[in-house]
């Protein structure tokens, strides 16, 4: 199973000692409608209705080597990462980090030895044809986490809509979850 948290950045270094780029996406499961108008107003993402979101970071050969607790919809992926991680740690100094257009102010936030971010369009203008085939190629490198996030999602209690509340649970599950995950990809 992979680890939920660490608590020093050195921790987390030795634990990624192996690898060089790590990949990070959010993913987030529908839950049951929430009763309470607060609630369903921290719960609710804009994209989905009301859902979790959790944090994954993941390698090349579609290992899953960290998930995050379970945040409410609400919260944005980059939020959600300065949350886990607070930039003023170095946490990925020494690791190349691809992720999409979700941690747009990552450059500013976080040290990285190589950051794989693509272009976003400028408002009113187009991109370049160069610009725009290198976010193509970033996001043929960057695909490959979809299908970690899917490998996640073949259990049905990460895929259809969540309806348990205690969110202790379904943490728990998740990383039960992920840890079959990668059992499958080293059976």
């Amino acid at each position: 199973m992979p680890p939920r948290e660490f608590k020093s950045v050195q921790e987390f270094e030795v634990y990624f000692k192996k690898e060089s780029t790590l990949i990070l996406d959010g993913t987030e499961q529908r839950i049951q409608r929430p009763q309470e108008a607060e609630e369903q107003k921290a719960c609710y993402s804009g994209k989905k209705g009301q859902t979790v979101k959790t944090l994954v970071i993941s390698n090349a050969a579609k290992r899953i080597l960290f998930l995050s607790n379970s945040w409410v919809g609400k919260v944005h992926d980059f939020r959600l990462l300065k949350e886990e991680f607070p930039p003023e740690q170095k946490w990925f100094k020494k690791f190349k980090v691809k992720v999409d257009l979700g941690y747009l102010g990552i450059a500013k936030e976080y040290e990285c030895e190589e950051l794989m971010l693509p272009q976003k369009k400028p408002r009113k203008a187009e991109l370049s044809e160069a610009q725009k085939q290198a976010n193509r190629d970033l996001a043929s490198a960057r695909i490959s986490v979809e299908p970690r996030i899917g490998g996640l999602k073949r259990y049905r209690i990460l895929s259809d809509r969540l309806r348990c509340k205690d969110f202790g649970f379904y943490n728990a599950a998740l990383g039960v979850c992920a840890g079959l995950w990668n059992f499958y990809l080293s059976a």
